[in-house]
């Protein structure tokens, strides 16, 4: 299971709220090689479980999490999918930056929107 790159990106952005934190990369947090055309012509349109570039790391956008003055928090790396119709990423369940969170309560579950 996965969850959506909105919803974390949500429940960050109420994070750093909360607990006067910053980020120089979340708001523009999308696929980096959208756009690009594949060796073999087409445009990925794979779904999140089969996408290989984005389990393969390069379709991975690195969110930073810092304190005010400048150590970093935390760090996520949110995966997309290059499609012209969907820019939704997501993040793995049991990724081992996120599951801190989760469990300080630094960001609420609930909150999060599963995908398949």
């Amino acid at each position: 299971m996965n969850y959506t790159a909105s919803s974390v990106v949500t429940e960050l952005e109420a994070l750093m709220a909360k607990k006067g934190l910053h980020s120089d990369n979340l708001k523009n947090a999308k696929c980096p090689i959208i756009g690009l055309i594949f060796e073999d012509g087409r445009k990925c349109q794979a779904k999140p479980k089969t996408c290989k570039k984005g389990q393969e790391r390069e379709c991975t956008h690195h969110v930073s999490i810092k304190t005010k003055q400048g150590a970093l928090y935390t760090t996520l790396g949110l995966r997309f999918i290059a499609k012209d119709t969907e820019c939704e990423g997501y993040i793995y369940e049991k990724d081992r930056q996120l599951l801190p969170l989760l469990r300080r309560g630094d960001i609420v579950e609930a909150n999060l929107v599963k995908i398949p």
